[in-house]
């Protein structure tokens, strides 16, 4: 008779017992968190004060309100002014009010009530490198003429646009005469000797 095969032991289907343990211990612990949550309800207030304060806040304007001026009447025979036109590569932070309160406005301002050597048609201030401190200045004349400068390494002083003229007859000449009586008024800075 041949010999026996040696019999192997059944396998049981039985659970391993740590991850039996460690899902028991996972429930234990919700359910005690969940306990904890509703039995001390005055704890979750905090949270929901808080999100209903981050819906009523979500739409709520936090920039004041833009004064509107009453609508003036403009003066019916006022010329208009020059027009003045900016071609700049880079603007830096507050560049464009500057160049608008120290050049655009007086330059334009005084060739507006000047006339001189005649009227003038466009301004063009422009910069077609954004490293340059520098801005071009263009001024077209009604004949054709142009004239060009730098700004500010040219024309300035103390950070504004030096006008072409002068208060001091005595100093009158033709290439700075008097300087227009309004624009005189209006920039007194600018026409100081």
């Amino acid at each position: 008779m041949p010999p026996k095969k040696p019999v192997a032991p059944k396998k049981t289907n039985t659970p391993n017992a740590a991850p039996l343990a460690a899902l028991l211990i996972g429930l234990a612990l919700s359910a005690y968190n969940l306990a904890l949550m509703t039995s001390a309800k005055g704890n979750l207030d905090g949270m929901t004060r808080s999100f209903s304060q981050v819906q009523d806040n979500y739409a709520m304007r936090r920039s004041p309100m833009p004064v509107v001026k009453p609508v003036q009447e403009a003066p019916k025979c006022e010329e208009p002014k020059p027009p003045v036109v900016f071609s700049v590569v880079k603007f830096r932070e507050g560049e464009e009010a500057l160049l608008r309160a120290n050049l655009a406005e007086p330059l334009a301002a005084f060739y507006a009530e000047s006339r001189w050597p005649v009227a003038v048609s466009a301004v063009l201030i422009e910069r077609k490198n954004a490293s340059s401190k520098d801005v071009s200045v263009r001024i077209f004349f009604a004949d054709g003429v142009e004239g060009t400068f730098l700004w500010p390494s040219t024309n300035a002083e103390n950070g504004m646009w030096t006008p072409p003229c002068t208060i001091d007859q005595a100093k009158a000449t033709v290439d700075a005469p008097l300087c227009p009586p309004t624009f005189a008024a209006r920039y007194p800075d600018l026409v100081a000797e």
